[in-house]
């Protein structure tokens, strides 16, 4: 019976949170308040509040309360996280279908993409010149970079689904370009080109730089591999 309860707290504040009945930073009530209002233990409420927080929908400040949180596309990122590590799936898995993903998005951020946003490409980018030296930012540069070409599709699952597998391989490309410095300066040219064609509308120019981006990457990674240096984790 008291599964069957936690599980409707569970569900009933959820539902609460999504329909936005519950506002993010709203606190939610006392333990002793929900046990009395669901008529069930305070050991109950917890293993909600439990699973509520595991959820990324609540955060739990000690000695503060329950606080309603909005959910981040980190909370998507860790739930493949667990998938994906528990069925075996390689990088390389990881690596094709974010191709896919990036083909897609930048076809239609080369119909959809506005001036403002080609500006901004080009502000990143610029940034990322300055940066190529330092690994972590560098990284940090081209994440923010592909992700601004997702948001110019104006879809917002493919932006989470971008958000989610850039994390997924950002240790990963951390790794490679601690390994390959010099790769720096292909990818930067690979994002000269994409913006290039996005601001040009050519679709075809556009995937073409994906694809090679892509391939040169898989390149390394095989390289690594055959010397030794590179081992997935």
């Amino acid at each position: 019976m008291e599964n069957l309860l936690y599980s409707d707290i569970v569900k009933e504040i959820e539902k609460k949170i999504m329909t936005n009945e519950l506002q993010e930073d709203s606190k939610l009530p006392s333990e002793r308040e929900m046990a009395a209002q669901f008529d069930v233990s305070r050991n109950v409420v917890r293993e909600a509040l439990t699973e509520l927080r595991v959820k990324g929908l609540v955060t739990i400040k000690p000695g503060k309360g329950v606080y309603v949180t909005k959910p981040s596309e980190d909370i998507v990122t860790e739930s493949l996280q667990r998938v994906l590590r528990t069925n075996d799936v390689t990088l390389e898995n990881i690596l094709d279908v974010r191709e896919k993903l990036e083909i897609m998005i930048t076809e239609k951020a080369v119909e959809q993409a506005s001036p403002d946003c080609i500006s901004e490409l080009k502000q990143i980018y610029e940034q990322m010149e300055v940066n190529k030296h330092l690994v972590q930012r560098y990284i940090e540069k081209d994440a923010e970079f592909h992700l601004k070409i997702a948001k110019a599709t104006q879809n917002k699952a493919l932006y989470v689904l971008v958000h989610s597998f850039f994390n997924l391989t950002e240790r990963e490309l951390f790794r490679i370009t601690t390994y390959t410095p010099e790769s720096v300066y292909d990818a930067q040219r690979h994002h000269a080109l994409l913006i290039e064609a996005i601001e040009t509308k050519n679709k075809e120019k556009a995937v073409s730089v994906i694809k090679e981006h892509m391939g040169l990457l898989r390149e390394e990674i095989k390289m690594l591999k055959e010397q030794g240096i590179f081992k997935e984790e």
